[in-house]
């Protein structure tokens, strides 16, 4: 599951919109994982930070090597959770 979000989305949004925003991906997660039975990796892609204050300065004053490093992290999987259990959307 690819996720995309839209950082310009994101700063426009008031905390509770985005907390409502996050909460209802959340679901739609667990319904798919509930529906389909079966624990999938989520990517999440955050589109657009190009417009978030200071990103064009602080990303020109990077090395050619460093700008063409993938930008990420990965979360812990753990694997006794059960694919319908909500709380492994938090893990």
């Amino acid at each position: 599951m690819i996720l995309t979000l839209n950082v310009a989305d994101l700063t426009a949004q008031s905390p509770a919109e985005r907390l409502a925003a996050c909460a209802a991906l959340r679901a739609r997660l667990a319904e798919l994982r509930e529906t389909l039975g079966i624990r999938f990796p989520v990517y999440l892609v955050v589109t657009k930070m190009d417009l978030l204050p200071g990103f064009s300065e602080y990303f020109r004053t990077l090395t050619s090597h460093l700008r063409a490093q993938i930008w990420g992290f990965t979360l812990p999987y753990s694997r006794r959770r059960k694919a319908g259990d909500p709380q492994a959307l938090h893990a």
